[in-house]
């Protein structure tokens, strides 16, 4: 073999060793993200199974979760320790407050579509304003998760400190959500506020808010994402695995356009 055919089977020969060891490198960097995905799947899994505020964030998970993942996993060491801004710590400078109007799931460990839209839609506001407090309204309306706690839960999952973060969980009703929501706001001067609910029922939100204080007499509504056939398919997919005269009721009013009985539903109504 001549040195100029030696050359050439020695580079050859170092070519596809530099090429088998960078493919080795690429298995290995894939392997480790497959194994990622993989632990927080069973994460996801084996939390939702051991604790009811668990199951909410695993049940929210799925929803938007390219454009706001999960941060965080709520493990046993965590359940009872986050601790959540109360609403005698809001401070008088705060200049901006978010409020995010609940929604009542689906099932105990269930949020809706619409509730987890809502609830991205505050994160993104409280991106955009770093320094902003946000106000999650709602009490126990299925099971004895209030509607307030959800989204606490699903907004520190989704990254933003529970500390800017208060449960307002005595709300039934817009009114009430409106008139308790003005006792923590109240002689604090807060300069704005945005009240974010879905598109049906915005402008009686911001017309109730607006009769409770000076605090909302320049308030701004803002409408959540979901749509309609979002909140139908959630419904849908739910009563496959379970037999929910409540969630039928509301499915019949929704997939007719009267999205307003679906909210105030309470007897299933004659076909």
């Amino acid at each position: 073999m001549n040195n100029s055919l030696k050359i050439d089977f020695f580079l050859s020969k170092k070519m596809v060793l530099l090429g088998a060891g960078i493919l080795f490198v690429l298995c290995v960097i894939l392997a480790g993200f497959y194994y990622r995905q993989v632990t927080k799947e069973a994460q996801l899994a084996h939390s939702g199974s051991e604790s009811p505020y668990a199951k909410i964030i695993s049940n929210s998970s799925g929803i938007q979760n390219e454009k706001y993942p999960l941060r965080f996993f709520l493990s046993d060491g965590l359940e009872g320790k986050i601790k959540f801004l109360g609403p005698q710590e809001l401070k008088n400078n705060t200049q901006t407050v978010i409020v995010v109007l609940g929604d009542r799931p689906l099932d105990d460990t269930t949020p809706t579509v619409d509730m987890v839209y809502r609830v991205l839609k505050g994160v993104e506001l409280a991106e955009k304003f770093p320094k902003a407090i946000m106000i999650m309204s709602g009490g126990a309306t299925k099971g004895h998760t209030p509607e307030a706690q959800m989204m606490g839960l699903i907004t520190w999952a989704r990254g933003v400190d529970p500390l800017r973060i208060i449960l307002e969980d005595k709300s039934q009703t817009t009114r009430e959500n409106a008139k308790n929501t003005a006792n923590i706001v109240g002689s604090k001067n807060i300069q704005q506020i945005f009240i974010i609910t879905e598109h049906s029922r915005i402008k009686e939100a911001v017309t109730i808010f607006q009769k409770f204080g000076k605090e909302f007499k320049n308030v701004q509504g803002v409408e959540s994402d979901v749509t309609r056939d979002l909140i139908i398919g959630q419904m849908e997919q739910f009563l496959m695995d379970h037999d929910d005269r409540v969630v039928r009721g509301r499915l019949h009013y929704v997939k007719r356009g009267l999205e307003y009985k679906a909210f105030k539903f309470v007897v299933l109504p004659a076909e």
